[in-house]
């Protein structure tokens, strides 16, 4: 059985937001040959207005624990995001969902026109989709939308890399001047 988990998070350098901060994550899983994929929405009460640099923030959230999903890194691809929260949460359960069926369509088209997951255009369209996905539904015309974590050359929709068991390599977040890790774990 595999299993992958958003095992925690720390905060490096704070963001511009005024305050201290509170951060939510996605994290999506795509396998090739089964042609699907998974998507898992991090948020902890806890965190709220609470995050700053410095410890770990546990977050133990399981994110595929499927006899189907192997988490090869030849078969599937895993991406994660962070958004900083301004004004309360902009994504909903179903926006979620709806994130995660367009990323299905997507990451299925390219698999059954014979891309590889580990193909680097790829992973480029997989993580551009993921950001406009997330970002089109954090927008909010009154101006307090959450900010997705991201710079210029530092794309907001991060690759998890999937070699190995145990604690996987740090997956890092940048934004806003700030600058996140978090830490995965594969069994």
């Amino acid at each position: 059985m595999a299993k992958l988990t958003f095992k925690e998070f720390r905060c490096v350098v704070d963001t511009d937001e005024m305050g201290d901060e509170s951060p939510y994550f996605l994290t999506w899983v795509g396998d090739s040959r089964l042609k699907d994929s998974r998507i898992k929405f991090s948020r902890k009460g806890f965190w709220e207005n609470k995050v700053s640099p410095g410890p770990w923030w546990p977050v133990n959230d399981v994110v595929v624990n499927d006899d189907d999903f192997d988490l090869s890194p030849l078969r599937t691809m895993a991406l994660a995001a962070m958004v900083e929260e301004d004004e309360g949460t902009d994504l909903t359960g179903d926006e979620v969902q709806a994130i995660n069926n367009q990323m299905r369509t997507v990451f299925k088209n390219h698999v059954n026109s014979g891309k590889q997951v580990q193909d680097a255009d790829f992973i480029t369209i997989m993580r551009n989709t993921f950001r406009t996905e997330i970002r089109s539904r954090v927008a909010d015309t009154s101006g307090a939308d959450d900010d997705l974590m991201e710079e210029d050359n530092w794309k907001a929709a991060r690759r998890i890399v999937l070699t190995g068991t145990g604690t996987l390599d740090l997956v890092t977040f940048k934004g806003g001047n700030g600058k996140y890790e978090a830490r995965y774990r594969k069994d």
